[in-house]
């Protein structure tokens, strides 16, 4: 009566159900970890724009990185922006995979320090070819 479940089609059948059981499984943990580093990056970018501006020259300096738990932090800077040099770095998408420019202008600091701050994203308005 159940002799169908012999045939070659139904063994191999029963053989790629039985490799993918495991598979799907572990797609389950690789999802579940997944979700787990996001929720953790979620509450370290939180807590860290949540965080009192700290002056721009405690987080940056030169060949000095900044620290991992600070990386979204936010600065705070008194000059003036030296919009004489500023800058547009082209061929650049946004999150809906449009094409434009990143503003980049120097800030000067009352000190003479520079840093160099992105005002933004501007969509380009033509062909970007060349």
């Amino acid at each position: 009566m159940y002799r169908f479940l012999l045939s070659r089609q139904w063994v191999i059948l029963t053989l790629i159900t039985l490799l993918l059981i495991p598979t799907m499984i572990e797609l389950g943990f690789w999802q579940l970890h997944r979700h787990e580093h996001r929720v953790a990056q979620n509450d370290q970018i939180g807590a860290a724009l949540a965080a009192k501006p700290l002056p721009a020259e405690q987080l940056t300096s030169p060949g000095k990185p900044v620290p991992r738990a600070e990386i979204h932090r936010r600065v705070s800077a008194k000059g003036t922006f030296d919009t004489a040099h500023e800058v547009v770095v082209r061929r650049r998408t946004n999150t809906d995979d449009e094409v434009g420019f990143h503003v980049l202008t120097p800030f000067v600091l009352d000190d003479g320090k520079v840093l160099l701050v992105n005002r933004g994203w501007i969509p380009a308005d033509g062909a970007q070819t060349t």
